[in-house]
This record gives structure tokens, C-alpha cells and sequence, in this order.
């Protein structure tokens, strides 16, 4: 009985359902449902959950109470009941209390600046508590909360301590909030030096980088790269920014035989914007390997027209032809009408960031054959004139793509908010009659809000189909089975450089895992492009467009949990909260930053070399996936 309640559960879960549809749920006598539930109400993100999740702090299952907690955090409105647990007293040492720890780090991503004061003093406790403090802290200075600089003199204290357990989150926190404090910064990079945890180091160089001068920053960048860590000098050639560095000192770092120190010096002779630089740029867009080439003329920011339209050279090197352009009627060109996705993609997100001509462009892409440049297209008309309505209106009558028609209800909702007696409730009847046609929770949310906009009630969402077809193959019902997923183990993936083994996930993830298998089992990702490799971070593959603008024609709703997001951590790709599909990543180094904001799904359990090795341009060959009987 407990299966099929749980399976209830995840099904309301996964649609993003009211918080009152888990109210049964979490007064189950079964510990199992009311921590699926709680673990349920922190993912749909919804400040009426508040109070049910306060009350599960008390669960008399442990489990429940920890899931309660850490649920807080991804609540809006939750960080008044996580400072209520951290003071509460506790029958052990604070700083052994499970569910305390998971509110100090909870508090990171629910805090605002008065929690600084208190986290700072957590960093005196012993370890964990004092860890989930110094990652606190590195979240709120991440959220942009400027009170976190109060923290880095008492964080860079912390890697002194005996404790290394506490290095790494004290450097993580320390690289999120940036070091602007000269004497502090100068301290947080001798400290460089003396530790022994490379990925500390590398998170040290960003952190110390903000706050040096010139001198103090060649010489750090000079030690940095000239050690043996990978890690350690790309944060050093990511660090660099115009003027900082002389170019003679980072253009020798072209010719590196580490791929990854190459593409980082690429970026930074871009940054550094000298005419020395843009001579190295020059020699490396020539290089036999298109994809370093690629990335050269897309770091030197100038390119020609001719290039980006020039057939006969290779997709990669017009696309970042066409990702260079400023020239507004000719990104329009190739973004409505080029044979590429890549190059139209390319010319599209230039287009995104224009100002002077949004609703123009905007407009002007509406009616473009490729989604992701309608999806542009929408996101260009935010805030649009009256004049923009009636050209937004014909196309969501029209659009098919769930995720462009959702932009443009959204789109729609600001302009009826901004001139209501422009737009009666009948002429808007049209289009939410349109919201039946797609089998999407955004899409329905919305609709809902567009249609209480205008005082009609909430459109009736798309039954549940009861077939949906993914590529050659067909699943009965919309979402899976759990019994199903549970058997779902492993998957091994061939590559160019060899191969590397997968374990995945499908206890804390099994939407993301069923949605993987299937794809791979229907052949998906055979021959997919990796076609985003950002050394020190992440590999990131399965788009079909080969651009990272692709998927399966569906997404997927998130499935945060506080694993960490190590290295090797395989996660699911996305661009806004639940629009994942058929991209995925495997972290390449420590990425504490994707933790409880991404969906972690797996981790590689054998061949991590194997994946260090890959490079963009590289191809994932097969997807085999292991199940257990």
C-alpha cells in the first residue's frame, strides 16, 4: 500500500501540484510517504508549504525530520523556522545534531544579510557544523548578498585550522563572495601555498584574485600556472580580466599540450582585449583543430560576415563567425535563415542581449522556423510596447513548442497588466483555450495566471496522454513507475577516448534516470556532440542540435537534493527551473554551487580519466543502460 501511495506522491511531485494535495500524505502512519512528501513540498517551491514543513521538523522518524529541514531551504519564506532549529536546544553536542547542521546550510540558500553575523559564529564549532556555516556563507555571497564580505577575514582564518575537513568549504565560500579587501586577499593567497588540497587552491586563486593590484596579481598568476595542478592553473588563467596581466606572460599558454590550459588561455587572451592578444587569437583561429579555431575567433570577439556565411568551412567556425557579428539585419539573417542550428543559434544569442531593438527583433523572429529562436524571439519582447500585442497574440495562436508558447503567455500577462482595457476577456479566450494542447505543468501554471488576469477561470490542463511517444518508441502514461525505475542501475558509455561507467540515481532522481535510460535505450545519445567542455567545471553532451539549445521536445521537472555535487557528479542540464531533457553533465571537478540547485542523477563509477580526457568536439558514441531483474 505504501508503493502505490508513494508513487502518488511523486506523481503530484512531478506536476508541481498544491501544497494541499500532499496534506494525506504527510499524516501517513508509513514514515516512507510522509518523507517522500516532505521531500515533495521542497521541491515544488511554494511558500504555503511553510507550515507543513515546520510541523515536520517534529516527525518522530529522523529521516522525515532531516528531509523537513533541508526542504526549508528551497522554501520561500522557510528561514525563520531554520533559525528556530539552529537555537533549539538539542540533548548532544550542538555540533553533532544532524538536522542543526542541515539548517545552517539550509540557511545559505533561504538567508538574507542579518544571518551573517550568526553564521560567523558558527564557524567557530567544530566540524560539521562549521563547515555548513563557511558553505552557508558562500551561498549568500553567491545570492549577491553583499553582507558576506564581513565573513572573509573569519574564512580565511578557518583554512588555518587543524581540521582540514574544513579547507574546502572555507575556500569554496571565500571564491563565491571574492576577496575585495586588500590585506585579506594578500592573506587568502600565501595561504595558497601551504595547503595541500588542489581544488582549495584553485577556489583560493579566484577568491584572492578581486582584492590584489597588478604586481601582486602577476605574481600570483605566475606561481599559479607554473605548478602541476590542471585545477590551479585554470582558475589562474580564468581569473584574468582586461589590463590585469601582461600578454606576454599568458599568450605562451597557447601552445600548452593540456587541452584544458588551452582553452583556458584562449578565454583569457579574449579578456585581456590587447593588441598582442588579439595577434595570438589570430595565429590560434588558424589551428588544424576547428574546434580550438572555433573557440579562438569567438574569444577575439571580430569577425567577418563572409565567414559566417561561407559554406565550405567547418560549422564550428561559422557559428563563432556568426557569434562575433554586431551587426544587427545580419544576425537577423542567419538567425531566420541559415542551413545550421549552431549558427543560427549563435546569431540568436548575440540577439538576445541587444537593447536599442529588442521588440523589433523580437517581432522580426517570431515567425522563424527554429524554436530556440523563437524562444529568443519571446524573451526579446518582455516588457514590450501595446504595439508589440497584436504580433505576440498571432503567434501563440500558431506556436507549437510548449516552452515558446509558455514565454508568450507570460509575455501576454505583462502586457494585459500593463493596459487591461486592451485586452477584454474575449480576446484573449482564444489562446487559453490553447493551454489543453500541451501536456506541461508551466505551460498550465501560466495559463492559470494569464486567465486570472483577465477574471476567467483557470483553462482545463491536457489529460495525461495515454501514450507518449519518444522517438521510435512508446511508454504507457506520462510518468513512470517507480518499480519500474528502481531496477534501473547503471550505464555505460562509449566514447571517442574510451569508455566510462555511470551509477545511477533512481531513488533520489527517478524521472531524471527513467528519462536517461529511455533515451539512451532508443539510441538518443548515439553520436551526440560534446558540445559544451569548460575545463575545471563541466562536460556536457546530448543535445541533437549539437549547440546546447536542443532536446528531446519535453522537460522534465527538477529533482534537487543535498547530494553533493562532487566530481564526477552526473547532473541534468537545463536553462530555467524544470526545462530539463536530453542534456546532461558530469562535473570535473568539485562544484559545490550545483548542489540543490541542479538534478543530480548519478556519478561516474569507473573512468573519471576517461572523461577528463574528452574535449569539445569529441563524440559519445553509445549509451548502454544496466538493470537489474
Amino acid at each position: 500500500m505504501s508503493e502505490e501511495a508513494i508513487q502518488e506522491v511523486r506523481a503530484s511531485e512531478w506536476v508541481r501540484a498544491p501544497v494541499s494535495a500532499f496534506e494525506a500524505a504527510m499524516r501517513n502512519q508509513e514514515p516512507a510517504v510522509r518523507l517522500a512528501a516532505t521531500i515533495a513540498l521542497g521541491r515544488i517551491h511554494r511558500p504555503e508549504a511553510v507550515a507543513l514543513l515546520s510541523e515536520l521538523v517534529g516527525d518522530p522518524s529522523p529521516g522525515v525530520r532531516l528531509a523537513a529541514v533541508e526542504a526549508l531551504g528551497w522554501t520561500p519564506g522557510g528561514a525563520p523556522a531554520l533559525r528556530a532549529r539552529i537555537e533549539a536546544p538539542t540533548a548532544r553536542p550542538p555540533w553533532h545534531d544532524d538536522e542543526r547542521t542541515a539548517a545552517i546550510g539550509a540557511l545559505g540558500r533561504a538567508g538574507e544579510a542579518t544571518d551573517v553575523p550568526r553564521l560567523i559564529g558558527l564557524l567557530s564549532e567544530p566540524w560539521p557544523a562549521s563547515a555548513a556555516a563557511a558553505d552557508a556563507l558562500g551561498r549568500l555571497g553567491r545570492r549577491g548578498i553583499s553582507a558576506a564580505e564581513n565573513a572573509t577575514a573569519d574564512l580565511v582564518r578557518c583554512t588555518t585550522r587543524f581540521d582540514l575537513r574544513l579547507v574546502e568549504p572555507c575556500a569554496w565560500a571565500l571564491s563565491r563572495i571574492g576577496v575585495r579587501d586588500p590585506g585579506i586577499a594578500q592573506q587568502a593567497a600565501d595561504r595558497i601555498g601551504h595547503l595541500g588540497n588542489e581544488q582549495a587552491r584553485a577556489w583560493l586563486v579566484k577568491a584572492a584574485w578581486p582584492g590584489l593590484d597588478a604586481e601582486r596579481r602577476t605574481t600570483l598568476f605566475v606561481g599559479s600556472v607554473g605548478g602541476t595542478s590542471r585545477l590551479v592553473q585554470v582558475a589562474a588563467l580564468e581569473a584574468v580580466e582586461a589590463d590585469q596581466v601582461p600578454t606576454d606572460i599568458v599568450a605562451p599558454w597557447l601552445v600548452h599540450p593540456d587541452g584544458w590550459i588551452r582553452s583556458a588561455a584562449i578565454g583569457a587572451l579574449g579578456r585581456l582585449d590587447t593588441p598582442e592578444a588579439d595577434e595570438a587569437l589570430a595565429r590560434a583561429a588558424r589551428d588544424s583543430d576547428r574546434w580550438t579555431a572555433a573557440a579562438a575567433v569567438e574569444a577575439a570577439g571580430a569577425s567577418a560576415l563572409a565567414d559566417a556565411r561561407d559554406l565550405a568551412l567547418p560549422t564550428a567556425l561559422r557559428a563563432a563567425a556568426a557569434a562575433s557579428l554586431t551587426e544587427v539585419s545580419a544576425l537577423v539573417e542567419l538567425a531566420q535563415g541559415d542551413i545550421e542550428p549552431a549558427v543560427r543559434s549563435a546569431a540568436a544569442g548575440v540577439l538576445s542581449e541587444q537593447e536599442s531593438e529588442a521588440q523589433k527583433i523580437g517581432l522580426a523572429l517570431l515567425t522563424a522556423s527554429d524554436v530556440a529562436v523563437r524562444e529568443v524571439a519571446a524573451g526579446l519582447l518582455k516588457g514590450g510596447d501595446p504595439e508589440v500585442g497584436a504580433g505576440v497574440l498571432a503567434a501563440a495562436l500558431v506556436e507549437s513548442d510548449a516552452e515558446v508558447f509558455r514565454t508568450l503567455l507570460i509575455r501576454l500577462d505583462e502586457l494585459v497588466a500593463r493596459e487591461p482595457k486592451a485586452w477584454p476577456a474575449g480576446r484573449l479566450g482564444p489562446v487559453l483555450a490553447r493551454v489543453a494542447e500541451f501536456w506541461s505543468p508551466r505551460v498550465a501554471a501560466s495559463g492559470s495566471a494569464l486567465a486570472a488576469r483577465v477574471k476567467l477561470p483557470a483553462p482545463a490542463p491536457a489529460p495525461p496522454p495515454e501514450h507518449r511517444p519518444v522517438l521510435r518508441t512508446e511508454i504507457g502514461g506520462p510518468w513512470p513507475a517507480l518499480a519500474d525505475v528502481s531496477r534501473i542501475r547503471g550505464a555505460r558509455v562509449r566514447t571517442d577516448r574510451g569508455e566510462f561507467v555511470l551509477a545511477l540515481d533512481p531513488l533520489r532522481a527517478p524521472v531524471a534516470v527513467w528519462n536517461f535510460a529511455l533515451l539512451a535505450e532508443a539510441g538518443w545519445f548515439n553520436e551526440r556532440l560534446v558540445h559544451r567542455l569548460v575545463p575545471g567545471f563541466v562536460m556536457q553532451t546530448g543535445c541533437p542540435r549539437g549547440d546546447g539549445w536542443g532536446g528531446p521536445g519535453w522537460t522534465l521537472p527538477d529533482e534537487v537534493s543535498t547530494v553533493p555535487f562532487d566530481r564526477g557528479s552526473l547532473g541534468m542540464a537545463r536553462s530555467d527551473p524544470d526545462t530539463g531533457g536530453s542534456q546532461w553533465f558530469v562535473s570535473l571537478a568539485d562544484t559545490p554551487h550545483l548542489t540543490g540547485e541542479y538534478t543530480r542523477f548519478g556519478e561516474v563509477a569507473h573512468g573519471m580519466s576517461v572523461v577528463r580526457r574528452l574535449r569539445r568536439g569529441d563524440r559519445i558514441l553509445e549509451v548502454s543502460i544496466e538493470r537489474v531483474p
